[in-house]
């Protein structure tokens, strides 16, 4: 065992602070109500003590930019998830990613920084991976990657864990299930709970948290659990896959341009023999250069809708992008619920899902057609509402006047 580089302290990081007892329940319930108090007591000393620094706008101009980890992927500071189904691969991309930015080598083509890095791994054979890695890139696994193998809790060892581990750092969590054990993801209280100790995590080490998570069971949904957690991330990557063929999305990117895709093979790795002469194996990701073609699946009825009416709200305006309450009146115009509340949570609903799938593009409420969903809206010359039963047909929109708008970058919020 080894500390982490850069750390005076004594490294408590591989002596787990949790074991497996009957009373976990009451362990959790212990650990939330500390975790609740002390955040209390921090809030009352802070509103006694707390000054504000006020700025110019020169002063925040001016001021030097953060570098990202990976440049134009993910910050160097903050909180990121990386999610998929399971056999998606999304770990050995983890795995990969780590050993990137442990050497600071290119990341599908990407730039990035050399950092300190701390791979918290709860599930899965981390030995294999990591011969396998070795194996394939003939060089060591850098000794500014340390793992944790321990049993870890996110909330009753989230201090001891940051004690030791020197600023600037990333810490891959994976996997938050595994991370949070008698915890339930679809709580908001229990969700706001994990978020709140990835935060006093991030800041305390002033680095960049990355979280793997599963996606639910409904791949094309998103992240398992309460919505809270994809609204909480700085980024968000996606990873699925179709058949052999494999790729991550920059689902959501605060600061920077999202919708970034790249393909990935697990490539099969040998690692010798076992005790009755059977080959050992494992994977490794493999950059796949190869230009992705996307599975086509139509929209559900409910969601093509919504997009028609984000088309005709475009050509009603005249304008690249609509404001959120210029969009409204055309969804609600030929939509036939009940009440207004019924139209209004159909229409966040419906908005909040193109957005999420990479279909429409959002900044500051001002909502545009991405170029995917443009094509496919003018291949549809008739789109029927599953709300009402009348067949609306398209209108016209200028596919320049579509990929206009995507040079700014616009980012999901």
């Amino acid at each position: 065992m080894q500390c982490l580089p850069c750390c005076s302290r004594g490294c408590s990081v591989n002596s787990p602070s949790t074991t497996a007892t009957p009373n976990l329940q009451n362990q959790i319930a212990h650990a939330q109500a500390a975790f609740f108090s002390e955040g209390l007591a921090e809030q009352t000393e802070g509103q006694q003590k707390r000054k504000f620094t006020f700025q110019t706008a020169a002063d925040i101009i001016n001021a030097l930019q953060q570098i990202d980890a990976i440049k134009g992927i993910i910050p160097s500071r903050g909180i990121v998830v990386i999610y998929g189904p399971s056999g998606s691969g999304k770990s050995f991309l983890a795995v990969y990613m780590a050993y990137a930015l442990g050497y600071g080598l290119a990341f599908f083509g990407f730039k990035t920084q050399v950092m300190i890095v701390v791979y918290i791994n709860l599930e899965g054979s981390l030995k294999k991976r990591l011969e396998s890695l070795q194996a394939d890139k003939k060089r060591n696994i850098p000794d500014n990657i340390l793992f944790v193998t321990e049993p870890f809790h996110i909330i009753e060892d989230i201090e001891s864990l940051a004690a030791d581990i020197p600023e600037g750092a990333v810490v891959f969590i994976d996997t938050m299930n595994a991370a949070s054990p008698g915890l339930d993801e679809n709580s908001s209280r229990d969700m706001g709970l994990i978020l709140e100790a990835a935060k006093k995590l991030q800041q305390i080490t002033k680095g960049l948290v990355v979280i793997v998570h599963h996606s639910g069971k409904d791949a094309s949904k998103g992240l398992r659990g309460h919505s809270s957690l994809y609204a909480a991330m700085d980024a968000v990557i996606e990873v699925g896959r179709n058949g052999d063929s494999r790729y991550w999305r920059l689902a959501k990117s605060k600061e920077g341009r999202d919708g970034i895709r790249r393909g990935f093979r697990l490539k099969s790795v040998g690692l010798g023999y076992d005790a009755d002469g059977e080959p050992v194996t494992s994977c490794v990701v493999e950059e796949d250069n190869t230009p992705l073609q996307e599975e086509e699946k139509p929209l559900a009825p409910a969601l093509a809708y919504c997009l028609e009416s984000l088309q005709r709200a475009l050509v009603a305006t005249g304008k690249d992008c609509v404001h959120l309450e210029e969009w409204r009146p055309h969804f609600y115009e030929r939509h036939t619920g009940d009440t207004d509340g019924a139209k209004r949570a159909a229409f966040n609903r419906d908005k909040n899902k193109l957005v999420h799938l990479g279909k429409i593009r959002v900044q500051n409420d001002n909502y545009s057609l991405s170029v995917p969903a443009y094509e496919s809206v003018q291949k549809r010359t008739d789109v029927r509402s599953p709300i009402t039963s009348s067949s609306v047909r398209t209108v016209p929109l200028s596919l320049e006047r579509v990929r206009s708008t995507q040079g700014e970058g616009y980012a999901y919020e």
